[in-house]
């Protein structure tokens, strides 16, 4: 939940153009290599008429031509979260972006508003990425926001600094989606052309207005 991109990855230099641990996989044709899509052969009755041929002129089992049975899948209500930015020191945590769940279940990002739309855009990145691995692994949002109140009292007593990340922390429920949604984060600045050693300055910089306000 908490993302204050203050630190530079330990193993890129600064503004290292290789992605982070990405890989890349180019998919094959749909059907290609699938022994399943595959074209079979057709075998060759006792008078020489293909059996698959026969089936179809009477209407058999192998019977190509029968449209499938429609298959209806029950989808749970469900909803993306609502986008909202907000001044810097509204944040109850020590944090440029965070999600939330309402009280009627539904789900809100809410992002610091910072000085350029390029950055608001990399942190809301980061929080989607962060709220869907939750939502897919079965993360609470209780378990979440608990754990950021442990860390943010930690942080209020002097035990972690504040380039430190709670995300980062191996005791955080949500630690998985905040490393992918920083990877994510990192690719974005390079598809925005944003230098990711000045958008990791700027997001200090606003970390620390709100540090200050919370003193």
């Amino acid at each position: 939940m908490q993302s204050s991109k203050t630190q530079q990855h330990p193993d890129r230099r600064e503004d290292d153009s290789r992605p982070l641990h990405m890989t890349v996989r180019i998919g094959q044709i749909p059907g290609e290599g699938d022994p399943q899509s595959a074209q079979q052969q057709p075998q060759a009755a006792k008078d020489g008429v293909p059996v698959d041929a026969a089936a179809r002129s009477h209407g058999g089992e192998n019977d190509q031509n029968k449209k499938p049975e429609p298959v209806h899948h029950v989808r749970k209500a469900f909803s993306l979260p609502e986008i909202k930015l907000i001044p810097v020191t509204e944040h109850r945590w020590t944090t440029l972006g965070t999600w939330v769940e309402r009280e009627d279940g539904s789900f809100q990002v809410l992002v610091a508003r910072m000085s350029r739309w390029q950055y608001e855009l990399c942190i809301l990145a980061h929080e989607l990425v962060e709220w869907a691995i939750c939502q897919r692994d079965g993360v609470s949002t209780k378990d979440c926001d608990d754990f950021d109140d442990l860390w943010e009292s930690e942080f209020q007593a002097g035990k972690h600094s504040l380039e430190a990340e709670a995300g980062f922390d191996r005791r955080c429920p949500y630690r998985r989606g905040h490393v992918l949604g920083t990877r994510v984060e990192w690719l974005l600045c390079r598809l925005l052309g944003v230098s990711w050693s000045q958008y990791c300055a700027d997001c200090m910089m606003a970390l620390e207005v709100l540090d200050r306000s919370k003193k």
